[in-house]
C-alpha cells in the first residue's frame, strides 16, 4: 500500500469517525427532545412541528451514524461492498439535497408554518401566568430548546 493511499484511508476514517460521533449526538439529542420534553408537555401547548422535529432529528442522527459507520469500516477494512454502499448513500444524499433545495426555493414564501407557530406562541405567552401547563411549556422551551429563537421572536414583537 502506498503512502498516499494509506493517508487517504486514514483521512476517510477520521472524517467519518467525527461524523459518526455527530450522528450519535443527534440521535441522543432527538431522543432527549422526544422523550424528556415533547412527551411531557400536552399537545395543545407545543406546536406539532416540535414533535415532528424531534422525530426527524432521531432519524437523521441514526442515518448519519450508520452512513459514517459504513465509511469508517469500509476504509479501515478496505471492504469494497461497504465503500460502494457508502458511495451510493452519499450520491443519494446529494440528489436529495438538491431536490430539497429546489423545493425550499419554491416554498420560501409559504408562511403557514410561521403563522401557526406564532399563534401557538402568542396564546402560550398570554396564558403564561394563568395556567401552569403553559408556564411549564414555555419554561422548558426557553431554558433548554429554543432560547435563541424566543429571544428573536420577543425582540421582534417588542420592536413592533
Amino acid at each position: 500500500m502506498s503512502c498516499i493511499s494509506s493517508l487517504v484511508k486514514n483521512f476517510v476514517f477520521v472524517v467519518n469517525s467525527v461524523f459518526a460521533v455527530a450522528g450519535l449526538a443527534l440521535l441522543i439529542l432527538g431522543c432527549v427532545l422526544k422523550f424528556a420534553y415533547v412527551n411531557k408537555l400536552s399537545t395543545d401547548t407545543i406546536p406539532s412541528a416540535l414533535n415532528v422535529a424531534s422525530i426527524l432529528v432521531i432519524i437523521v442522527g441514526g442515518f448519519v451514524f450508520i452512513t459514517s459507520f459504513l465509511g469508517c469500516c469500509g476504509a479501515i477494512k478496505s471492504s469494497a461492498w461497504m465503500l460502494r454502499a457508502y458511495a451510493a448513500i452519499l450520491l443519494t444524499l446529494f440528489i436529495i439535497q438538491l431536490a430539497i433545495g429546489v423545493y425550499a426555493l419554491v416554498k420560501i414564501k409559504d408562511t403557514d408554518f410561521k403563522n401557526d407557530l406564532e399563534e401557538v406562541l402568542d396564546e402560550s405567552f398570554q396564558k403564561y401566568g394563568k395556567e401552569s401547563k403553559y408556564k411549564e411549556a414555555i419554561d422548558i422551551l426557553q431554558e433548554n430548546l429554543l432560547g435563541a429563537i424566543f429571544g428573536c421572536y420577543l425582540s421582534r414583537n417588542i420592536d413592533n
